[in-house]
């Protein structure tokens, strides 16, 4: 399993993410979607793995968003829609994005970031913690 991290370049919570992934031996590919833009089909993904649908993925407090949202509404916008405002809007979007096959994380969270250590490793921390 590999953790891929969105980010751009002056990210500071991706710096700490990747940091966090070397620490602890998890293999990952970093894309920097400034220079790599997200395919509509690629934020299909994620919204697939997120709660609240693009709501997750976001970022509400940011001037892109007010300015975006203001223009198009983004509660009364279809899938297709946001997607696609999405796609030509790409600095709307939260980050890093970390995730993998199964997980998503949206920002980065020192607790919440655990859930990428595969479950074997896991398992070895915890019977070590037993034994102590």
């Amino acid at each position: 399993m590999t953790v891929t991290i969105y980010r751009t370049t002056s990210c500071p919570s991706a710096r700490k993410a990747e940091l966090w992934l070397n620490r602890h031996k998890i293999k990952h590919n970093i894309r920097n979607i400034n220079k790599n833009p997200l395919s509509k089909d690629e934020i299909i993904k994620l919204v697939s793995f997120c709660d609240n649908g693009f709501f997750d993925l976001i970022s509400k407090k940011s001037e892109t968003f007010t300015q975006v949202n203001k223009k198009y509404h983004f509660e009364n916008l279809t899938f297709s829609e946001a997607v696609s405002v999405i796609y030509c809007n790409q600095k709307l979007l939260r980050k890093p994005i970390i995730f993998d096959d199964k997980n998503i994380l949206i920002g980065y969270n020192d607790d919440l970031i655990r859930t990428f250590i595969p479950r074997s490793n896991r398992n070895i921390k915890l019977q070590d913690q037993n034994n102590y």
